[in-house]
């Protein structure tokens, strides 16, 4: 714990990560929860519920409104991860070493699962401690099961919580589902392959009911939302219509995907690169690490026919692990993105059987000196990318990299000239009321892409839109987009509309309009009515 806390605090004292939009999503849903508020899903995307912005509701609750506490929460959200792993490891192999180095390589792993459990995007550190904790109690049950043959009340109540756990993933994060269904699939593996109990049939009906009355008390909310509004969007953005922007037929999307997977997913995966970068991180030492990960599961795979049952139905577990979440990003809408989001699980499973390899290799002291290169591997790279532009950034799309410290010279400046209302992009937006305590009001009806494609979807918080269409002034804000601005300026021109131009960082900010006008009266693609 001191390692974890120590490294943690380290990152957020250094300010390395640059606070997102989807972030400050997340901050407001969790204010207008104190305000009264009670939204099921993430504001403009149903796919994910709001079990996130209640958690970070209650941390302010507790502490304050503020960016540093949003990070508290995941961070603690993922100390609960790596530590139920740590359980799992025990129960699961009895080996207290495999338990050790796995919680280690979670602690310093690489900067791509170090990003996504700092950073709030909404349900993805939940949705790891969900699928951590399904497979503690698949472990658990399995346990149980070679004490008693027979169905009892502890195997009843297990099977109940996983199958809470598994509803309350659907509703939360479907990412964790990734994680539920190998866990239930071992446990009937495991039945399956031991006949000898005297399982009843009643016994078995009684268990299954009390998996699936658990899943439909934590899915409660997603089914309930579905069958009030018959929004059929709650069935289709599980699978990723939210993010589906391909125009391709589906046969060349696959091969689409399977490419994206295996050029981007396995250096994101073990560190060898940030998520929103191509470069090599540490060039001189990615050999090591290669050669390390090349060690650990040849020996994994070639020990295979010589492990117990017992480690070969958990470690089947761990790669069905791997298996779902390929197949999520294959043959779902999902894969067009390459961020590193949607390889997240798979660190898991891989950290588990690297420590697996640090007690079965031999020589031991080849593999545990190869492992400490990749804990300073994974440290330095992290630290590197932390002290330079773009910092550590969820986002890969370089138009929306926006250097967000000059967001309090920002808001001073807004302040100072009396502009409290106004349109931007997605990514200043959000940040920008959430930072001025709502103060300042800045809707995301301005496209960020330099071909200027816009979309609806960034505009999510309906009230806000009201709020700017009542107020008799309004800027205009953009950033890293030189086609708009000379569009911008066309328009205003062109409308005979006066105004004043200041260059903040990334911010290009237009005010003291003499006439205020809207977007659509503009022409311009951000167009919210």
């Amino acid at each position: 714990m001191g390692l974890f806390l120590i490294y943690r605090t380290s990152l957020l004292i250094l300010h390395a990560f640059p606070f997102n939009s989807d972030e400050a999503i997340v901050g407001l849903m969790a204010k207008h929860i104190l305000s009264g508020e009670r939204p099921l899903f993430f504001y403009g995307q149903v796919y994910m519920g709001s079990l996130d912005a209640f958690l970070v509701a209650l941390a302010f609750k507790i502490f304050s409104e503020s960016v540093i506490v949003i990070r508290l929460v995941q961070s603690v959200l993922f100390f609960l991860s790596v530590l139920t792993i740590y359980l799992f490891a025990i129960v699961a192999f009895d080996d207290r070493k495999i338990a050790f180095f796995s919680a280690l390589l979670l602690i310093f792993s690489p900067v791509n699962l170090i990003l996504y459990s700092t950073v709030s995007l909404g349900g993805y550190g939940e949705a790891l401690l969900i699928g951590t904790l399904s497979l503690f109690i698949s472990a658990k049950v399995i346990n149980h099961f070679e004490v008693s043959e027979r169905v009892r009340k502890e195997h009843i109540l297990y099977l109940f919580l996983l199958g809470i756990l598994t509803g309350l993933g659907l509703w939360v994060n479907a990412i964790s589902l990734t994680f539920c269904i190998p866990s239930i699939l071992i446990i009937g593996i495991y039945l399956i392959k031991h006949r000898n109990f005297q399982i009843k049939i009643v016994e078995v009906v009684i268990s299954v009911t009390g998996y699936l009355v658990g899943f439909a008390l934590g899915s409660y909310f997603w089914w309930s939302s579905f069958l009030a509004s018959k929004n059929f969007s709650l069935l289709s953005e599980l699978t990723g219509s939210a993010v589906s922007v391909e125009q391709n037929g589906y046969i060349q999307q696959l091969g689409q995907h399977l490419l994206s997977f295996f050029l981007f997913g396995p250096t994101v995966m073990f560190g060898l690169r940030p998520p929103w970068d191509i470069k090599i991180i540490l060039p001189f030492m990615a050999p090591v690490i290669i050669l390390f990960w090349l060690i650990v599961m040849i020996n994994f795979f070639r020990k295979w026919n010589n492990l117990s049952k017992r480690y070969q139905l958990f470690f089947s577990g761990l790669i069905g692990i791997g298996l779902f979440q390929f197949l999520g990003y294959v043959f779902t809408s999902f894969g067009v993105d390459p961020s590193g989001r949607y390889f997240l699980p798979f660190y898991i499973p891989l950290s588990i059987i690297a420590a697996y390899g640090l007690v079965s290799i031999q020589p031991r002291w080849i593999v545990r000196i190869l492992f400490s290169f990749v804990l300073l591997f994974n440290l330095l790279g992290v630290l590197t990318l932390a002290l330079k532009p773009p910092f550590l950034t969820t986002q890969f799309y370089a138009p929306a990299q926006v250097d967000q410290r000059s967001m309090s010279d920002l808001i001073e400046f807004l302040e100072t000239n009396g502009e409290f209302s106004g349109y931007s992009n997605y990514w200043v937006s959000y940040p920008l009321i959430f930072l001025s305590d709502e103060r300042i009001i800045s809707i995301p009806v301005l496209p960020y892409h330099n071909d200027l494609r816009y979309s609806p979807r960034d505009n999510r918080i309906p009230d806000y839109n009201t709020f700017v269409d009542e107020q008799e002034r309004a800027f205009y804000i953009t950033t890293n987009n030189p086609p708009l601005d000379q569009l911008l300026n066309q328009k205003l021109i062109q409308n005979h509309i006066l105004f004043r131009y200041e260059e903040i960082g990334d911010f290009h900010i237009y005010f003291d309009l003499s006439n205020k006008i809207s977007p659509t009266e503009l022409g311009l693609y951000g167009s919210y009515k």
